[in-house]
């Protein structure tokens, strides 16, 4: 199995959740905005930096996801030399 590595800039986003609403006896979903457009940054880093390759439906598919965030200000300065 060959590995592909590609890295999404910027900071990670968690997926936000939808949105439901009824019109006309009818449940909609809608998912908010900034998840949307983190999705697609998602999708346009790994089809610019893979060149589009698909897999096939019997593939193996393992994922390994590395995230940094930055350390957040309230931290104090003890928490803050051990990290």
């Amino acid at each position: 199995m060959e590995k592909i590595r590609f890295v999404v800039p910027g900071e990670p986003y968690g997926k936000g959740r939808p949105k439901f609403s009824t019109k006309c006896g009818f449940v909609r979903a809608v998912t908010p905005e900034r998840t949307a457009n983190y999705e697609n940054l998602i999708k346009l880093e790994y089809e610019r930096q893979c060149h589009g390759q698909r897999y096939e439906k019997e593939d193996a598919l393992g994922i390994l996801i590395t995230a940094y965030k930055p350390i957040p200000s309230s931290v104090s300065k003890k928490k803050l030399r051990l990290m």
